[in-house]
Protein backbone atom coordinates (compact mmCIF):
# COMPACT_ATOMS: atom_id res chain seq x y z
CA UNK A 1 0.00 0.00 0.00
CA UNK A 2 1.31 3.21 -1.38
CA UNK A 3 3.87 2.39 -3.83
CA UNK A 4 1.28 3.18 -6.57
CA UNK A 5 -0.66 6.24 -6.34
CA UNK A 6 -3.23 7.21 -9.35
CA UNK A 7 -4.88 10.07 -10.69
CA UNK A 8 -7.96 10.86 -13.55
CA UNK A 9 -9.04 13.16 -16.21
CA UNK A 10 -12.77 11.89 -16.28
CA UNK A 11 -16.19 12.98 -18.19
CA UNK A 12 -19.95 12.65 -18.12
CA UNK A 13 -22.24 11.87 -20.79
CA UNK A 14 -24.65 13.93 -19.32
CA UNK A 15 -22.07 16.80 -19.24
CA UNK A 16 -19.84 16.26 -21.76
CA UNK A 17 -20.91 16.85 -25.81
CA UNK A 18 -17.25 16.61 -26.97
CA UNK A 19 -15.26 13.55 -27.70
CA UNK A 20 -13.03 13.98 -24.97
CA UNK A 21 -11.80 10.46 -23.57
CA UNK A 22 -10.98 9.19 -19.58
CA UNK A 23 -7.76 8.64 -18.90
CA UNK A 24 -5.67 7.33 -15.97
CA UNK A 25 -2.20 7.04 -15.10
CA UNK A 26 -1.00 4.85 -12.37
CA UNK A 27 2.43 5.78 -11.28
CA UNK A 28 5.48 3.57 -9.29
CA UNK A 29 6.42 5.67 -6.18
CA UNK A 30 9.74 3.62 -5.88
CA UNK A 31 10.77 4.42 -9.53
CA UNK A 32 9.11 7.54 -10.28
CA UNK A 33 7.52 5.85 -13.47
CA UNK A 34 4.29 5.72 -15.24
CA UNK A 35 3.32 1.97 -15.23
CA UNK A 36 0.18 1.82 -16.28
CA UNK A 37 -2.36 3.55 -18.34
CA UNK A 38 -6.40 3.49 -19.47
CA UNK A 39 -7.38 5.89 -21.96
CA UNK A 40 -10.90 5.54 -23.46
CA UNK A 41 -14.61 6.16 -23.84
CA UNK A 42 -16.96 3.03 -23.76
CA UNK A 43 -20.24 3.74 -24.35
CA UNK A 44 -21.29 4.45 -20.64
CA UNK A 45 -19.70 6.30 -18.08
CA UNK A 46 -19.91 3.55 -15.51
CA UNK A 47 -17.98 0.95 -17.72
CA UNK A 48 -15.40 3.90 -17.73
CA UNK A 49 -15.59 4.14 -13.72
CA UNK A 50 -15.54 0.13 -13.39
CA UNK A 51 -12.59 -0.50 -15.43
CA UNK A 52 -10.82 2.44 -13.75
CA UNK A 53 -12.11 1.24 -10.25
CA UNK A 54 -10.72 -2.31 -11.19
CA UNK A 55 -7.45 -1.05 -12.37
CA UNK A 56 -7.05 0.88 -8.79
CA UNK A 57 -7.93 -2.08 -7.07
CA UNK A 58 -5.13 -3.81 -9.09
CA UNK A 59 -1.91 -1.85 -8.26
CA UNK A 60 -4.08 -1.40 -4.53
CA UNK A 61 -3.63 2.93 -5.66
CA UNK A 62 -5.21 6.06 -4.62
CA UNK A 63 -6.47 7.82 -7.49
CA UNK A 64 -6.86 11.78 -7.16
CA UNK A 65 -8.88 13.50 -9.95
CA UNK A 66 -10.94 16.12 -11.14
CA UNK A 67 -13.72 16.50 -8.86
CA UNK A 68 -15.55 18.98 -11.08
CA UNK A 69 -17.65 16.28 -12.14
CA UNK A 70 -19.63 14.11 -9.43
CA UNK A 71 -20.17 10.93 -11.67
CA UNK A 72 -16.66 9.41 -10.72
CA UNK A 73 -17.12 10.20 -7.20
CA UNK A 74 -21.07 8.84 -7.75
CA UNK A 75 -20.40 5.58 -8.53
CA UNK A 76 -17.18 4.52 -6.10
CA UNK A 77 -20.11 5.70 -3.81
CA UNK A 78 -22.35 3.34 -5.35
CA UNK A 79 -19.57 0.52 -5.50
CA UNK A 80 -18.97 1.58 -1.98
CA UNK A 81 -15.20 2.39 -3.01
CA UNK A 82 -14.69 6.06 -1.83
CA UNK A 83 -11.75 4.80 -0.26
CA UNK A 84 -9.93 4.40 -3.41
CA UNK A 85 -9.85 8.24 -3.96
CA UNK A 86 -7.48 10.40 -2.22
CA UNK A 87 -8.13 13.18 -0.04
CA UNK A 88 -8.06 16.80 -1.20
CA UNK A 89 -4.48 17.72 -1.11
CA UNK A 90 -3.36 20.29 1.07
CA UNK A 91 -0.77 21.36 -0.89
CA UNK A 92 -3.64 23.24 -3.45
CA UNK A 93 -4.58 25.42 -0.49
CA UNK A 94 -2.09 28.39 -1.64
CA UNK A 95 -3.71 28.05 -5.56
CA UNK A 96 -7.20 28.43 -4.55
CA UNK A 97 -9.52 31.94 -4.10
CA UNK A 98 -12.34 29.93 -2.99
CA UNK A 99 -10.88 27.86 -0.43
CA UNK A 100 -14.48 26.51 0.11
CA UNK A 101 -13.28 24.40 -2.57
CA UNK A 102 -11.35 22.21 -0.22
CA UNK A 103 -14.78 21.20 1.46
CA UNK A 104 -15.13 18.91 -1.30
CA UNK A 105 -13.49 16.33 0.63
CA UNK A 106 -12.42 14.01 -2.29
CA UNK A 107 -10.13 14.89 -5.51
CA UNK A 108 -8.73 18.23 -6.69
CA UNK A 109 -10.60 21.30 -8.32
CA UNK A 110 -9.94 22.07 -11.98
CA UNK A 111 -9.13 25.56 -11.81
CA UNK A 112 -7.13 27.24 -14.00
CA UNK A 113 -4.24 28.42 -11.38
CA UNK A 114 -4.18 24.62 -10.11
CA UNK A 115 -3.51 23.74 -13.44
CA UNK A 116 -0.90 25.69 -14.57
CA UNK A 117 0.90 24.92 -11.05
CA UNK A 118 0.15 21.36 -12.48
CA UNK A 119 2.00 21.98 -15.82
CA UNK A 120 5.18 23.43 -13.91
CA UNK A 121 5.10 20.03 -11.83
CA UNK A 122 4.97 18.06 -15.19
CA UNK A 123 7.80 19.85 -16.93
CA UNK A 124 9.56 19.69 -13.30
CA UNK A 125 9.29 15.69 -13.90
CA UNK A 126 9.94 15.17 -17.18
CA UNK A 127 13.36 16.83 -16.84
CA UNK A 128 14.64 15.02 -13.79
CA UNK A 129 17.20 12.32 -14.01
CA UNK A 130 16.28 8.82 -13.21
CA UNK A 131 19.14 8.54 -10.81
CA UNK A 132 21.25 11.31 -9.75
CA UNK A 133 23.61 12.49 -12.06
CA UNK A 134 22.25 10.07 -14.98
CA UNK A 135 21.45 11.79 -18.93
CA UNK A 136 18.15 9.67 -19.24
CA UNK A 137 15.18 11.83 -18.06
CA UNK A 138 12.14 10.63 -16.99
CA UNK A 139 11.11 12.01 -20.68
CA UNK A 140 13.19 9.00 -21.50
CA UNK A 141 11.14 6.39 -19.81
CA UNK A 142 7.28 7.17 -21.03
CA UNK A 143 6.18 4.43 -22.77
CA UNK A 144 2.73 5.71 -23.98
CA UNK A 145 3.14 7.52 -27.45
CA UNK A 146 -0.29 9.25 -27.51
CA UNK A 147 1.21 11.00 -23.90
CA UNK A 148 4.15 12.00 -25.96
CA UNK A 149 2.07 13.01 -28.89
CA UNK A 150 -0.30 15.37 -26.40
CA UNK A 151 2.54 16.58 -24.50
CA UNK A 152 4.34 17.56 -28.14
CA UNK A 153 1.34 19.02 -28.95
CA UNK A 154 -0.37 20.43 -25.96
CA UNK A 155 0.87 24.19 -26.13
CA UNK A 156 0.45 24.56 -30.01
CA UNK A 157 -2.59 23.05 -30.58
CA UNK A 158 -6.38 23.11 -29.66
CA UNK A 159 -8.30 20.33 -28.50
CA UNK A 160 -8.67 17.64 -26.21
CA UNK A 161 -5.39 16.46 -24.58
CA UNK A 162 -7.00 13.72 -21.63
CA UNK A 163 -3.45 12.03 -21.08
CA UNK A 164 -2.21 15.48 -20.23
CA UNK A 165 -5.09 16.50 -17.99
CA UNK A 166 -4.78 12.72 -16.14
CA UNK A 167 -1.09 13.77 -15.77
CA UNK A 168 -1.76 17.08 -13.84
CA UNK A 169 -3.40 15.75 -11.14
CA UNK A 170 -0.61 12.74 -10.94
CA UNK A 171 1.73 15.20 -10.67
CA UNK A 172 -0.24 17.13 -7.85
CA UNK A 173 -0.91 14.39 -6.17
CA UNK A 174 3.11 13.40 -6.36
CA UNK A 175 3.99 16.44 -4.83
CA UNK A 176 1.45 15.93 -2.03
CA UNK A 177 2.64 12.21 -0.27
CA UNK A 178 6.62 13.03 -1.29
CA UNK A 179 6.59 16.19 0.47
CA UNK A 180 4.71 15.06 3.78
CA UNK A 181 4.98 16.66 7.35
CA UNK A 182 4.38 14.22 10.09
CA UNK A 183 2.68 15.55 12.79
CA UNK A 184 3.15 14.42 16.25
CA UNK A 185 -0.24 13.54 18.63
CA UNK A 186 0.15 14.53 22.12
CA UNK A 187 -2.76 13.14 23.35
CA UNK A 188 -1.62 9.78 22.11
CA UNK A 189 0.33 9.48 25.36
CA UNK A 190 -1.71 11.44 27.69
CA UNK A 191 -3.75 9.07 29.90
CA UNK A 192 -8.22 9.43 29.05
CA UNK A 193 -9.88 11.08 31.82
CA UNK A 194 -12.36 8.37 31.65
CA UNK A 195 -10.14 5.92 32.59
CA UNK A 196 -7.61 8.23 35.22
CA UNK A 197 -10.95 8.83 37.12
CA UNK A 198 -11.58 5.34 37.11
CA UNK A 199 -11.48 3.51 40.75
CA UNK A 200 -9.92 0.56 39.28
CA UNK A 201 -7.68 2.13 37.36
CA UNK A 202 -6.32 4.44 40.37
CA UNK A 203 -5.78 1.27 42.63
CA UNK A 204 -3.60 -0.35 40.35
CA UNK A 205 -1.26 2.42 40.00
CA UNK A 206 -0.73 2.70 43.62
CA UNK A 207 0.22 -1.21 43.14
CA UNK A 208 2.47 -0.24 40.43
CA UNK A 209 4.42 2.78 42.81
CA UNK A 210 4.64 0.19 45.65
CA UNK A 211 5.68 -2.87 43.97
CA UNK A 212 8.55 -0.35 42.21
CA UNK A 213 11.06 -3.32 41.65
CA UNK A 214 13.84 -0.43 41.51
CA UNK A 215 13.12 0.71 45.13
CA UNK A 216 15.90 -1.16 46.42
CA UNK A 217 18.18 -0.21 43.89
CA UNK A 218 17.12 3.60 44.10
CA UNK A 219 17.80 3.80 48.18
CA UNK A 220 21.49 2.25 47.68
CA UNK A 221 22.33 5.08 45.53
CA UNK A 222 21.00 7.56 48.46
CA UNK A 223 20.14 11.08 47.49
CA UNK A 224 20.38 12.15 44.09
CA UNK A 225 23.48 15.17 43.96
CA UNK A 226 22.78 18.61 43.75
CA UNK A 227 22.44 19.88 40.18
CA UNK A 228 24.92 22.61 39.26
CA UNK A 229 23.49 25.88 39.19
CA UNK A 230 26.14 27.59 37.43
CA UNK A 231 30.08 26.88 35.83
CA UNK A 232 31.57 27.95 39.20
CA UNK A 233 29.66 24.81 40.81
CA UNK A 234 32.41 22.87 38.15
CA UNK A 235 35.56 24.74 39.99
CA UNK A 236 37.51 22.21 42.65
CA UNK A 237 37.18 23.62 46.17
CA UNK A 238 40.16 23.42 48.01
CA UNK A 239 37.91 23.52 51.42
Amino acid sequence: YGMYIAASDNYDHDQSTTQSLGSTHILNRLTDRIVAEYTGRPLTAPKYYENERRLLLYYNALCNYENNLKGLHAYFEKMHSTHQLCDTPPNIIDKLDDKSLMNRGKGTPGTLPIKNWGFELILTWLLTPVVPGSNILNLHKIRSEPLLQELIYHSTKDGNFDRVDALVYLMIYRDQVTNIIPKYDKRGTEIDPFFANHPLFKENMKQEVQNDPFTSIKDAAGVKPKEPQSILDYIPRND
